[in-house]
C-alpha cells in the first residue's frame, strides 16, 4: 500500500517516481519503493524526472531538486524561488522552464523564470509596464503610442475609410463623404491598447440611412484599438464586433476617397434617373386611368355604338357569357359601367329584349 490518504497523484515522465498529495495537503515522494514527505499544506504541485515544484499554502513557490536518487530520505532542503507568488506558475511540457510572477518587498511584480540547471532569471523587471506577456517564447507586448497608429486605413467590413490625423481625431468616410468623427481622450503612452472614451458614452456612425443601412456602432466607451501585423489596426467595440482596419498610403486613401465620391455621384445619378422614370411611369398611369374614366363617362352620357352579333354577358366578367347578342348595328343607352384598369376594359351595361314581353340588362366589354 502506497498511501491510505490520497487526494491526487502524478507520475514523473520517466515513470520511476510518484508524487502523492494527501487529503490534508501533505505531499509525498515515492522513489524505489521508499516514501518521504517533502511538503505540507500545498496549493498545487508537479513532478519531472529530476525535480518537484509546489506552491505552499502561504503562496511561496518551492523547487525540490535532485530527486533522481536511490534514497529519497537523503533529499536536500527544497529551494524557495518566489517569496510571494502572484499567479499559478506556467511550466513547459518538458519541465525545462517554470515562468511565474513574483512580488518583491517593494510591491513590484517581476516576471521570472526557473531553469532546469537551477538558475532563476528575471525576464521583466516590472510587468506593470505591459498589458500582456506571453510566457515561454519571451515575446512581450510593448508600449504603443498614438504616433504609431496615426494614419489612414480601410475597413472592408463597412466599406469605409478611417483617418487618424495629427490632432488625434478619428474620421470615418463612406460614400464619398464624412460620416462622423470623434476626438477620443487618448493616453500619450497607453501600452498595447489605446482606450477610446467618448463624452456621451457612445459614438455612432450611420452609413447613409437613405440606402437603408443599419446603424453601425464603431466605437463606444471601453472599446479598444489595437495594433496588428503590417501596421494594420483592429477596433473591438466591446460588444462582440471586431473591425479590421487595413493600413493605406495617403495616395491610396485619396484615391479611395475619390472612388467613393465617384461611386456616390453615380449612385445619385442612377437614383435620380430611377426616380424620374418612376415619376414618368406614375404620370402615364394616371393619364391612362383618367382617359379610361373619361371614355366610360362619355359612354354613360352619350351611349355606345355596338355592331350586330356582339355577345352579351350577365356580369362584368368574361366568364359570364350568355346565349344572347345584339341583333343589328346601332347606338345603345348605357345604364352603368365598370372599369377594369389592369386590362384596359370598360364594361357597359345595356338593356336588351330577350323575349317579346320582357327586358333584361346585360354587360358588354369595350376594350380600349
Amino acid at each position: 500500500e502506497i498511501s491510505d490518504d490520497c487526494s491526487s497523484f502524478e507520475i514523473s515522465p520517466d515513470g520511476k517516481k510518484l508524487l502523492v498529495t494527501g487529503n490534508n495537503g501533505n505531499v509525498y515522494l515515492l522513489v524505489n519503493g521508499t516514501k518521504t514527505m517533502i511538503a505540507s499544506s500545498t496549493n498545487t504541485e508537479g513532478i519531472f524526472d529530476d525535480y518537484v515544484w509546489y506552491v505552499s499554502s502561504d503562496n511561496k513557490l518551492y523547487v525540490q531538486e535532485k530527486i533522481d536518487i536511490k534514497d529519497v530520505t537523503t533529499l536536500e532542503k527544497p529551494i524557495c524561488i518566489a517569496e510571494e507568488l502572484e499567479n499559478i506558475p506556467s511550466v513547459t511540457e518538458d519541465g525545462q522552464y517554470i515562468a511565474f510572477y513574483s512580488k518583491n518587498k517593494d510591491g513590484v511584480v517581476s516576471l521570472m523564470r526557473y531553469e532546469r540547471n537551477g538558475d532563476v532569471k528575471i525576464l521583466v523587471d516590472d510587468v506593470s509596464q505591459y498589458d500582456g506577456i506571453r510566457y515561454m517564447d519571451n515575446q512581450y507586448i510593448t508600449p504603443l503610442k498614438y504616433e504609431k497608429i496615426k494614419g489612414v486605413y480601410y475597413c472592408e467590413q463597412l466599406d469605409a475609410l478611417f483617418k487618424l490625423d495629427d490632432h488625434k481625431k478619428m474620421t470615418v468616410y463612406s460614400l464619398g463623404q464624412e460620416q462622423g468623427s470623434i476626438t477620443p481622450n487618448y493616453e500619450e503612452s497607453s501600452r498595447q491598447y489605446i482606450y477610446v472614451e467618448v463624452e456621451n458614452g457612445t459614438f455612432e456612425v450611420q452609413l447613409d440611412p437613405e440606402l437603408g443601412y443599419d446603424s453601425t456602432l464603431i466605437l463606444s466607451t471601453g472599446s479598444t484599438i489595437s495594433s496588428k501585423e503590417n501596421g494594420n489596426l483592429e477596433i473591438d467595440n466591446g460588444s462582440g464586433e471586431v473591425f479590421a482596419l487595413k493600413k493605406m498610403t495617403a495616395e491610396e486613401f485619396n484615391k479611395g476617397l475619390e472612388q467613393q465620391k465617384l461611386f456616390e455621384e453615380q449612385r445619385k445619378r442612377e437614383e435620380e434617373e430611377r426616380r424620374r422614370a418612376e415619376e414618368e411611369a406614375m404620370r402615364q398611369e394616371e393619364a391612362r386611368r383618367a382617359r379610361l374614366s373619361d371614355i366610360a363617362q362619355d359612354y354613360y352620357n352619350n351611349g355606345v355604338y355596338l355592331s350586330a352579333n356582339t355577345w352579351i354577358y350577365d356580369d362584368a366578367d368574361y366568364g359570364s357569357m350568355t346565349i344572347y347578342y345584339t341583333n343589328y348595328d346601332r347606338y345603345w343607352d348605357v345604364y352603368d359601367y365598370s372599369i377594369d384598369y389592369d386590362a384596359s376594359v370598360i364594361w357597359v351595361q345595356i338593356q336588351y329584349n330577350s323575349t317579346m314581353d320582357s327586358c333584361q340588362y346585360g354587360w358588354i366589354p369595350m376594350e380600349v
